[in-house]
C-alpha cells in the first residue's frame, strides 16, 4: 500500500489519516520555536512509499518548550525587549501618550501581559506598555511676571510643573524692582508637558547711576538751580551753599569765584551733594545817618558812634550799608565839623576833606571812618547811587563856606529852602547796598 501525505498538518490528523489507512502513526515532538505549535513538517517513510499494511509510520511535528515570563516592570523598553527574548518570547511594545504629571517616561508600566513570572511556552508573545510623554498642562507667564525672587515658582509648581528656577538677570534700573521677575521662560501662555523647564530671571542688584560736578561760574546759585533742573528727573540734585570770599580783584556781586568739592566730582543719583561755592561778597558796613532838628545836615557815622556833638540836638534818622573792603576807590571816609559861633555846627562827609576848608580854623576831623568799599568811586553795577549835597554860603567878602550837608538819591540837589546866597553844589558820589 501507499504511505498518504500527511505533513502540513497537526499531529493528530495525521495521526488519524495513517490510523485509518492501516498504518501504525508514531507521533515524535520535535522543539522548534520557528515552526507552527503541533504541525507535522516530516513524516518517515515519506509520502508515496510501498508498504506492508500495518507498517509503522513516524510523524514528526513541532512544539515549543515552557519558559517563565520574565518580570518587566520599571525597565527601559530595550532593557524589556532583551530580558523577553532571553526567556524565548517575543515582546509587544505599546506607546502610550499622556502621562500623569510625575510618572515616568520610557519606562514599563505594570501591566504586561502575561504577568511577571506566569508559565509559557517558547515563542509565545509578551506585551507591555510604557510612557512616551506627558498630558499637557496649562502655563500662563503672569503666575511669574513681577514676582519677586521668593514667590517666583509658587504658582509653577503648584499647577504641576516639576521644574522651576530662577536666575539673577541684568541689574535693577531703580532700587524698587531688585529681586523682581522681569523675564520668564517660556513667554508664552500653554498647555506644556509638566516636565518642560520653566525659568524666571529676576533683577540683580540695583548700580546707582552717577555722573560728574561741572564747572561753575556766574552769579550765586544761577547755575547750580540750572544744573538741578536739567539732572534732577535722573535722579541727581546738588544743595548750593555760597560762602562769601572776598578778593583784591573788583568783580560782580555774588560772582562765583571757586568750588568745593571741584569740578569732575562724581555725584551719586539719589545722594544730594552738596556744593560750596565761594561768590563774591565783600564786607559790608552799617552806617547810620544823624540828623540834627529840621537841619539838612547829616553825617555818616558808624553804629559805634554817638551822635556828633552836642548829643541833645541830634537823633538817629536812617542806616546805610555800605560796602567794606579792598576794592578800587575805596577808602577812609572822613566826616569833617566845623563849630560856630553859637554853637551851629557844620558837616562834611567823603574821601576828601572840605576842598578850601579843611585848613580853615575850626575845622576838624570827627570821624574817620575804616576803609568803605564803593563808598564813593566807580558804580560796580548792583548798587543804589546817592549824592552828596554840599549847601554852600557866600560871604559878603566872595569867601564860601560850608554850612550843611544831606544825601540825596538824585544827583540834582535842588535849591536851599530860603531864597539866599546859599547854593548846594553836587559832591561825590557813593553807593550802598541794592
Amino acid at each position: 500500500m501507499t504511505v498518504p501525505t500527511v505533513t502540513g498538518g497537526d499531529a493528530d490528523a495525521a495521526c488519524a489519516t495513517l490510523q485509518g489507512d492501516g498504518l501504525v502513526c508514531t507521533p515524535e515532538a520535535v522543539e522548534d520555536r520557528d515552526r507552527t505549535e503541533n504541525q507535522v513538517f516530516e513524516q518517515e517513510p515519506p509520502a508515496g512509499s510501498r508498504v506492508e499494511a500495518g507498517s509503522e509510520v513516524t510523524v514528526r511535528f513541532a512544539i515549543r518548550g515552557a519558559t517563565v515570563v520574565p518580570a518587566l516592570a520599571g525597565l527601559d523598553p530595550a532593557s524589556a525587549d532583551a530580558a523577553v527574548r532571553a526567556a524565548g518570547l517575543e515582546p509587544s511594545a505599546e506607546e502610550r501618550s499622556g502621562a500623569p504629571g510625575g510618572a515616568p517616561l520610557q519606562t514599563v508600566l505594570d501591566d504586561q501581559s502575561p504577568a511577571a513570572d506566569a508559565a509559557a511556552k517558547i515563542g509565545d508573545t509578551v506585551s507591555y506598555a510604557y510612557w512616551v510623554d506627558y498630558a499637557p498642562i496649562p502655563f500662563d507667564p503672569a503666575w511669574v511676571l513681577n514676582k519677586a525672587q521668593a514667590d517666583a515658582c509658587t504658582e509653577v509648581t503648584a499647577n504641576g510643573f516639576l521644574t522651576c528656577q530662577v536666575f539673577i538677570g541684568d541689574p535693577a534700573p531703580t532700587q524698587d524692582v531688585v529681586d523682581i521677575v522681569y523675564a520668564v521662560d517660556p513667554p508664552t501662555a500653554g498647555p506644556y508637558d509638566p516636565f518642560t523647564p520653566v525659568s524666571a530671571t529676576v533683577y540683580g542688584p540695583y548700580q546707582p547711576k552717577t555722573t560728574t560736578i561741572p564747572t561753575f561760574g556766574g552769579i550765586g546759585c544761577t547755575e547750580v538751580e540750572a544744573w538741578n533742573q536739567a539732572n534732577g528727573p535722573q535722579g541727581f540734585s546738588l544743595v548750593c551753599n555760597p560762602v562769601a570770599a572776598p578778593t583784591d580783584v573788583p568783580r560782580p556781586y555774588d560772582s562765583v569765584m571757586g568750588q568745593n568739592p571741584p569740578p569732575g566730582t562724581v555725584v551719586t543719583e539719589g545722594t544730594p551733594q552738596q556744593v560750596d561755592l565761594s561768590v563774591y561778597r565783600p564786607a559790608t558796613r552799617v552806617v547810620n545817618v544823624w540828623t540834627r532838628g529840621q537841619e539838612p545836615a547829616q553825617t555818616l557815622r558808624g553804629p559805634e558812634e554817638g551822635p556828633p556833638l552836642d548829643p541833645g540836638a541830634w537823633a538817629i534818622g536812617s542806616s546805610m550799608t555800605l560796602f567794606a573792603g579792598p576794592e578800587p576807590g575805596s577808602g577812609p571816609v572822613f566826616c569833617w565839623t566845623l563849630t560856630g559861633t553859637g554853637g551851629a555846627v557844620r558837616h562834611y562827609c567823603g574821601l576828601q576833606t572840605p576842598p578850601n576848608y579843611s585848613s580853615s580854623p575850626g575845622w576838624l576831623v570827627s570821624y574817620g571812618g575804616a576803609p568803605v568799599g564803593y563808598a564813593y568811586g566807580t558804580n560796580p553795577g548792583w548798587t543804589v547811587g546817592h549824592w552828596t549835597c554840599l549847601l554852600v554860603r557866600t560871604r559878603t567878602n566872595g569867601t564860601q563856606y560850608p554850612i550843611g550837608m544831606y544825601f540825596s538819591g538824585d544827583p540834582d540837589c535842588g535849591p536851599p529852602d530860603t531864597p539866599s546866597s546859599d547854593r548846594y553844589e553836587v559832591r561825590e558820589e557813593f553807593w550802598t547796598i541794592a
